[in-house]
């Protein structure tokens, strides 16, 4: 294996290390868990290495970091400017504007239900029923 290879093995992993941030800020139209600092100093040298290196016509490395500024550019725009939920329902992405979810309230049938039986015990003791329902009548 000569070293070429393993140049280009290398930056090949070195160019899609950013990409699933990418597609994650894509996808969810913000790069709310990036902090912006870090981004602008891995864009600022992966550009002044590319100038560095382009003299030297390395290309191996000169192809990785084109991929990864394209990544980390990505990254950066949905940083700037995050796409609002408004947005995806004008273009038609979204039917609804999204808010809070709300579950609806599911009722077991019988005794499965596991918040009343967590209702139902007092200091690791199970309580009675009648006295669960006189305790009831008197907080209401």
């Amino acid at each position: 294996m000569s070293l070429d290879v393993i140049g280009w093995l290398g930056s090949f992993c070195f160019a899609i290390c950013a990409s699933p941030q990418a597609i994650k800020s894509i996808k969810q139209g913000h790069s709310n868990g990036v902090v912006t600092e870090f981004l602008l100093m891995w864009m600022a040298g992966s550009i002044f290495t590319m100038i560095y290196m382009w003299p030297k016509q390395d290309w191996p490395i000169l192809t990785s970091l084109f991929f990864n500024l394209l990544f980390i550019t990505a990254i950066v725009y949905y940083k700037i400017w995050p796409r609002s939920a408004n947005e995806e329902v004008k273009s038609g992405k979204r039917k609804y504007r999204r808010g809070p979810r709300i579950r609806k309230k599911r009722r077991n049938k019988g005794n499965t239900n596991r918040s009343r039986q967590n209702v139902n015990r007092t200091n690791g003791r199970k309580v009675s029923k009648g006295v669960r329902k006189r305790a009831l009548k008197i907080i209401e």
